[in-house]
Order: C-alpha cells, then sequence, then structure tokens
C-alpha cells in the first residue's frame, strides 16, 4: 500500500475535524455569547530522525482556541440581561457543583429566586449564587444586583491568563482546567443587553467552502492512491 495514501486520509482527517469545527461556528452565528473556534494544524515527518526525502509528511490538528474578539453589544431591554462589555466571564454552577465560565448574560430566574442561566444552571456573585430574588429585579453597570430596590448580591467577573485555551464545555460554557486559575476582575457591564456571537457569517461561509474544496480534494488523492494500488496488485498477479 503506498504511503501516500495515509499521507492524503491524514489531510483528509484533517480537514474533516476542521470543517466540523467551522460548521459549528456557523451554526453559532446567532447564539448570543457564542465564541468561534479556530483549529490549527502542523506538519509531521513520519520519522522525525530522518530528513531524507522519504520521510513522509502527514498533517495533523495541534488543537482549537476560542476566538477572543467581542461580539455586538445589542439591547433587549430585559432587566435580567447583561452583557460584558470587555474581557472576562460570568461563573456559574454546574449540578455537580463545577464552576464553569459564560459570556452569555441570558438570566432568569428559577423557582427558587435565584438567578441561572437560560439552561438552569446557578450564577455565582461576589458570595455564591444570588438568591432572594421574588419581586422586581435590576442589574447595575458594577454589577450589583437589587430586589425591589434591596441589594441582595453582586455580580462578578473573571479572567485568564491564556482564556483562548480555556476548554469548552458545551456551546456556551468553559471549564478552566488545572493550568487556567481564573482570577477576580472589575469589568463593565451592559445592562439590558446581550452580547451576540462574534462569528462573522460572511467570513465563516467562505471559510466553510475553502475546507470543503481542501477535503474533497484530499478524498480525490485517496481515490487516486487507491487506483494505483489496485493496478499494481493486478500487473503482479499478472
Amino acid at each position: 500500500m503506498s504511503d501516500g495514501l495515509f499521507v492524503a486520509a491524514s489531510a483528509a482527517v484533517a480537514r474533516q475535524h476542521e470543517l466540523d469545527v467551522v460548521s459549528n461556528n456557523l451554526a453559532n452565528v446567532s447564539t448570543d455569547g457564542f465564541q468561534e473556534l479556530r483549529v490549527s494544524f502542523e506538519s509531521v515527518l513520519s520519522d522525525p530522525y530522518n530528513t531524507e526525502t522519504n520521510s513522509q509528511i502527514y498533517v495533523a490538528p495541534t488543537h482549537t482556541a476560542t476566538s477572543q474578539q467581542k461580539g455586538p453589544i445589542k439591547q433587549t431591554g430585559s432587566n435580567l440581561d447583561v452583557a460584558i462589555n470587555g474581557r472576562g466571564y460570568f461563573a456559574v454552577e454546574a449540578a455537580d457543583q463545577q464552576t464553569l465560565y459564560t459570556r452569555s448574560g441570558r438570566f432568569t430566574v428559577n423557582d427558587l429566586g435565584q438567578l441561572a442561566t437560560a439552561s438552569g444552571h446557578l450564577v455565582l456573585g461576589t458570595s455564591g449564587p444570588i438568591s432572594g430574588l421574588n419581586g422586581t429585579v435590576r442589574i447595575e453597570k458594577d454589577g450589583r444586583i437589587f430586589n425591589n430596590e434591596v441589594q441582595v448580591g453582586a455580580l462578578q467577573l473573571y479572567d485568564f491568563n491564556e482564556p483562548e485555551k480555556l476548554q469548552r464545555h458545551g456551546h456556551l460554557l468553559f471549564e478552566s482546567g488545572p493550568q487556567q486559575a481564573p482570577k477576580e476582575i472589575d469589568g463593565k457591564l451592559v445592562p439590558g443587553a446581550l452580547e451576540g456571537s462574534n462569528v462573522n457569517a460572511v467570513m465563516a461561509m467562505v471559510e466553510l467552502v475553502r475546507v470543503q474544496r481542501s477535503f474533497e480534494s484530499a478524498k480525490k488523492a485517496i481515490d487516486t492512491y487507491r487506483d494505483m494500488d489496485r493496478r499494481l496488485q493486478h500487473n503482479v498477479a499478472d
């Protein structure tokens, strides 16, 4: 079997991975708080100690990074919506009490009077979950939260040394990981607004077409090498 077949297959696998990422970005172009993913690749020698021309070069994805470009901020008028204008993430508590992070400020009040995300995760403030919300709620620019004009808590923003390397946990949530210690920051909030997706729809469509063409080229190369192998085997048999 030709070594070229394995090289072409590595390119196809890499492009398939990139295609999945770009397609997911495009699918979330209208998802508030979504941050675009970007894939990096590298060339890998089949034998790194062999610099001769017979050492094959394979394609391998190295990592996916989260774009830190700000999404557009749009006014919603909802007293429970809040956008981050700049760096930072909100902290939320998962069902297993794990702390996760998100840019999405589309909040609601659950049946227990606690501030929660649209998916039900509790929002963590400066003193833990924010509760006591059973009336008219107001969120200030500095993060203070009032219920019937009585302060019941305050939002806290967190930042990381390398936020682009946060581990994605679903579409809108991130894990900090052992190498990323969260640090409290005084960020800028915009009450009554949401940050839109930072995916550029036009650029994502162009990227999707490019990756699809690259994937098809890799598939054609695989078919060509397979045909060459079949011809070679047939000639040997004769």
